[in-house]
């Protein structure tokens, strides 16, 4: 029985084997000659084969001509196809995701030609250069996929030519659709969105874009980049940082504009504005609805009565003769109005703000501006040469200049007035001449509303100047008593106790120059704007207060004190603005046994710099919002013994609640110093209730999250401010109570097309700290160009107690916010061979160095910096 019942079973289980056996060889693949799903893969009437990465397995299981089909499902892989003629196709992109396997890695890589790819979601290749599908092949489809969350959404590398991408979808990447050094390919009909930057065409000639739709991305729409002779039809851009922009050569290195032509019509829009870009025209007007113009190789050429924003330019001239641009208003872009290689045009009555360059003009010459205004801007205007031709023998006069970082730039000569003539000019005056500048620190002694001092105005000009400097000073009252010292000065001039105002534009300067050694110097409020040394040993120099004494340097490219004698002492300022690379609110260079006592060093690039000098003594500064506060190559004494300086990067803690922090602070340079008793809060508001924010140097598209503090608070109920910025510059994300307080809730009101944020922070338990102690983050995005600073302003402060009673504040201390691109020291946006060259030049002594290129943070730029920015422009790592 036993037997028999052995037999049977065993009969039976043949007979199953004998049955799935051939169930397996009879799977059918209906779509292709090889169907994949999660399991595994199969050939059409062949045996499934299980896998764990299917799709690679299929792939490499395939021959040429062959198409694969890729069921609904969930895919972790990184899939390389390296046969040619095939076809892999998904069953839609809204059933089959493919998931990076390994983030560092293309999701799919192709390296062959003739590949087709379509139906699939490719998402998670977040590395650096890493793409959702990279194609390296020529004569490839890559249609109807849906490419997110990856570094590169779609891109094609080194020469990929004579592909198709079309109805994509490339959103939230760093770049949506990437297109470098390939030619001939088409891209139709594709969606990129809410990416860094939707298409980019690098270096990429002869392609065609048709009937794409790009919008909300955070900064170029569509740029082509050194990339000439495309054909662009029906495209839509909106709601992008810079909705189109088109670069060539930089003209201060080439002398070449072919790379500009291109052919785009009028279908394709701005913000639902036509494009208007020609070349080989002559004898036109562009018409009223431009959202974008470019003209290229053209003459008598008319711009009239246009607002262009939020593109690289706004009218952008190449190769342009005998034409005019007027009454356009051109903000929000990279460069208002850019004129290369452009001769004997007029610029009239524009209005240029809140660009990187408000006018930017290329190895163009015999061109006339006259009644512009360009205001906060970056640079107001630069002109600029090429290895062939200068940016000379233009003509300048009766413009407005108030910008951010310099009015002008320019290293060519240029004529920048004309005799003087009875007329209404910029500001209202009776009299043209030359120009309004913001900071012309001369005055006007005659009463014409013509400078008379500080001739010519030159700053950053090196060729003549403008020697009619537009001024609505008037002459200044003498004042002829000193009671504080032997030397007095004041915002008009300087005078010896008894003797007569001595008129000058720079008067803290003049009264050092006339200073002997032993001399005491006081310095009446108010804001003066000069670059200052001090050569005579022996001086004291005292400003009333340094909450009532401003000295702002008037070339950023300068230490506003340089200090270069013995015993010099400097108390009772505010030094700001010596924003240049390695440039100083305070500069001490071969200096020994100075006093610098009771000074606010902000927003500079070093706070104080003290250079081959020794037995110095700082204490009772604040050092706030300077890229590096203190830099000490010597032996100098950094507190009175008892107490130090107030730094706004100290990190230390105040346990005893003395008021000194209980670690010391580290001063860069090498040898070792140290404050040892470093101010918990600023030397000359301790004990006063206060509130700040913070500040932060961040690059573009990055998120970062600056505090707002408080100190000398006790039993605080209800905090309330409104913040005010530069929307252009950044946008608030998000507000959120710290954590450093509990019971606290907070009620924001973000209004970034105003730039203003409304923020209303209660507490339950009540808020009392002594020592600066966060309250509230807010979470900030950086959405300008690089080098482009907003402030933080906290307005309308007010604070209830617990009786819920209102007040003030008695100290608020604002913030700002600089934008800047890492290892970007060419200012071209990015990290390029000319940088590596530059960081390689530093470690070899031929340049200064620059601590922003210490990417080590070892407190020098040596040759790991200068090999860790060689291998991330290799791609051999991801970030500086």
């Amino acid at each position: 029985m036993k037997i028999r019942t052995i037999i049977t079973t065993t009969v039976l289980i043949l007979v199953l084997i004998t049955i799935s056996t051939t169930t397996a060889a009879a799977i059918s693949c209906d779509c292709g000659d090889i169907c994949v799903n999660q399991s595994g893969w199969w050939r059409d009437g062949g045996a499934f084969i299980a896998s764990s990465t299917p799709i690679q397995a299929a792939v490499n299981a395939a021959t040429a001509g062959e198409t694969i089909c890729v069921a609904a499902g969930s895919y972790n892989e990184n899939v390389v196809i390296m046969t040619p003629h095939l076809t892999l196709k998904g069953e839609g992109a809204d059933l089959v995701t493919v998931t990076a396997a390994s983030s560092s890695d293309h999701v799919f890589e192709v390296t062959r030609t003739w590949v087709n790819i379509s139906g699939f979601t490719v998402t998670g290749a977040t590395g650096k250069h890493e793409a959702g599908i990279y194609l390296d092949g020529d004569y490839c489809n890559i249609s109807e996929n849906n490419a997110s969350n990856n570094d590169d959404g779609i891109r094609l590398g080194y020469s990929s030519n004579d592909n198709t991408l079309a109805n994509n979808n490339a959103s939230n990447n760093d770049i949506g659709i990437f297109i470098s050094l390939s030619t001939y390919n088409t891209l139709a009909n594709n969606n990129a969105s809410n990416n860094d930057i939707g298409i980019w065409m690098y270096d990429s000639s002869n392609n065609t874009l048709t009937g794409n739709t790009v919008h909300s991305n955070n900064n170029y729409g569509i740029w082509m980049d050194h990339s000439s002779n495309s054909t662009l039809t029906s495209n839509k851009m909106s709601e992008n940082a810079r909705n189109f922009g088109v670069h060539g050569p930089d003209c201060i290195e080439y002398a070449e504009y072919t790379e500009y032509a291109q052919n785009i019509d009028t279908s394709n829009t701005v913000d639902g504005k036509p494009i208007y870009y020609w070349v080989d025209q002559k004898d036109r007007q562009i018409p009223s609805d431009a959202g974008f113009v470019g003209v290229v190789n053209g003459t008598n050429i008319t711009v009239r009565d246009l607002t262009l924003t939020n593109n690289r330019y706004g009218v952008l001239f190449v190769n342009i003769e005998n034409s005019r641009i007027e009454n356009v208003t051109a903000s929000n872009n990279d460069y208002g109005i850019q004129l290369g290689f452009s001769s004997n045009n007029t610029l009239t009555s524009n209005t240029a703000s809140n660009n990187r360059n408000g006018i930017r003009l290329d190895a163009s010459r015999y061109n006339t501006l006259v009644n512009n205004t360009l205001a906060n801007n970056s640079d107001g205007i630069v002109l600029v040469s090429s290895i062939m031709d200068s940016s000379s023998d233009n003509l300048l006069y009766n413009n407005y200049f108030n910008n951010t970082n310099n009015n002008v730039y320019s290293d060519s000569s240029n004529q920048w007035n004309i005799t003087k003539t009875a007329g209404t000019n910029i500001i209202g005056g009776s009299y043209l001449g030359g120009n309004y500048w913001s900071d012309y620190a001369g005055v006007d002694n005659t009463g014409d509303g013509l400078g008379d001092t500080l001739l010519p105005y030159n700053s950053e000009i090196p060729y003549g100047g403008d020697f009619h400097p537009l001024t609505t000073a008037s002459a200044p009252t003498p004042i002829c008593n000193c009671t504080c010292g032997n030397i007095c000065v004041n915002q008009s001039g300087w005078w010896r106790d008894g003797g007569a105002l001595n008129a000058s534009g720079t008067p803290i300067q003049a009264a050092i120059n006339a200073a002997t050694a032993g001399e005491t110097i006081c310095v009446a409020a108010g804001s003066y704007t000069e670059n200052v040394d001090i050569t005579t040993a022996h001086l004291t120099l005292a400003g009333e207060g340094a909450d009532v004494v401003t000295v702002r340097a008037a070339n950023a490219d300068d230490h506003v004190f340089e200090v270069t004698a013995d015993w010099v002492n400097i108390c009772g300022f505010v030094v700001t603005g010596a924003t240049g690379n390695y440039k100083a609110g305070i500069h001490l260079d071969n200096a020994d046994r100075c006093s610098i006592l009771e000074n606010n060093v902000s927003d500079n690039d070093y706070g104080i710099f003290i250079g081959d000098s020794n037995n110095n003594t700082f204490y009772h500064n604040n050092l706030i919002n300077n890229i590096k506060n203190a830099y000490d190559t010597g032996t100098n004494q950094w507190n009175s013994g008892s107490e130090g300086n107030y730094y706004f990067d100290y990190v230390g803690i105040d346990a005893d609640g003395d008021g000194i922090g209980d670690i010391p602070y580290n001063i860069s340079g090498g040898t070792g110093t140290q404050d040892r008793y470093p101010l918990m809060q600023l030397w000359n508001e301790r004990g006063s209730e206060f509130i700040s924010i913070g500040s932060a140097n961040a690059s573009l598209n990055s998120t970062i999250t600056i505090p707002v503090s408080v100190a000398n608070v006790t039993n605080i109920s209800r905090i309330s401010f409104d913040l005010l910025y530069n929307s252009s510059v950044v946008t608030v994300s998000s507000v959120s109570a710290n954590e450093s307080f509990t019971g606290s809730s907070i009620t924001p009101n973000i209004d970034n097309v105003n730039g203003i944020t409304s923020i209303v922070l209660t507490n339950s338990n009540l808020i009392s700290a002594l020592a600066e102690t966060p309250v509230i983050d807010i979470a900030i995005k950086i959405t300008g160009v690089s080098g482009i600073s907003t402030s933080l302003e906290l307005q309308n402060v007010e604070f209830r107690d617990s009786e819920f009673n209102p007040y003030t504040p008695a100290i608020v201390v604002d913030g700002m916010i600089t934008v800047g691109i890492k290892g970007d020291f060419n200012g071209n946006d990015r990290v390029d061979i000319g940088d590596v060259a530059k960081v390689a030049f530093m470690v070899a002594g031929k340049v200064p160095e620059d601590l922003n290129a210490d990417f080590n943070n070892n407190g020098r730029v040596d040759i790991g910096d200068a090999a860790k920015i060689a291998f991330y422009l290799a791609r051999k790592v991801s970030e500086l």
